[in-house]
């Protein structure tokens, strides 16, 4: 059985806010994990903005500020050039920042897929209050394998980017195969989400104040 997925594993609530501060209304296009119950942590699925653009026709907010690329790198703790292969891009990282700042424990982008029961990429990503902490992929396509290490992209050994870069989050999440323990959906495209009550929830004081500079989404984002 395939998967496709392309979005952020996120467990605080007040992420969905912060995800509505980004594109209106897009936390009612999440998935609860796990899709099927069980004592694994719970959370919520988001699928990428973009997504939602093109499936739904909205448009996002301008949620963050016109920093330069190499300030916003430093700022986020990337490496100064790009991912390997085809894996995120800056405004994915911004995306995986921002969410992060929601609270504990963090948030962990992934880009999973296969096609025809081939195996085809496997990127992951995973930030805690606004930074990144652990990356990791798999291009089975160009036999690509790349890992972060400091503020460098390491070409070769990836380990599991999947498990690892949960586990940062909650070390359980490390010790099985997330699609077999029914734990993540197995397709996250916007399309087969059903529209939810939007999220209302608090943003945190704390991190999030250090961060305003950074993200308009947080400057005027305050809800309850």
């Amino acid at each position: 059985m395939g998967f496709k997925l392309n979005g952020a594993l996120v467990f605080h609530p007040a992420a969905l806010t912060l995800f509505d501060q980004i594109i209106p209304g897009g936390s009612r296009f999440r998935l609860p994990v796990p899709v099927k119950g069980g004592s694994l942590p719970s959370g919520f699925w988001l699928p990428v903005p973009w997504m939602i653009e093109y499936d739904q026709g909205l448009e996002s907010n301008d949620w963050f500020s016109p920093h330069d690329d190499s300030a916003w790198r430093e700022r986020l703790g990337l490496p100064d050039q790009d991912a390997p292969g085809t894996a995120f891009d800056l405004d994915d990282f911004r995306v995986g920042s921002l969410l992060s700042l929601a609270g504990p424990p963090g948030v962990m982008l992934l880009e999973d897929s296969s096609f025809a029961g081939m195996l085809s990429c496997e990127h992951a990503a995973t930030f805690v209050r606004g930074r990144l902490v652990k990356a990791a992929g798999l291009d089975y396509r160009q036999s690509l394998q790349y890992r972060l290490e400091g503020r460098a992209w390491i070409q070769g050994p990836s380990g599991n980017p999947t498990s690892d870069c949960a586990a940062v989050l909650h070390p359980v999440l490390g010790d099985c195969n997330l699609y077999d323990a029914d734990y993540l959906p197995r397709d996250g495209m916007s399309g087969s989400y059903r529209p939810l009550p939007p999220a209302q929830t608090v943003l945190p004081e704390g991190d999030s104040a250090d961060w305003g500079a950074w993200f308009s989404a947080i400057r005027g984002g305050q809800s309850s």
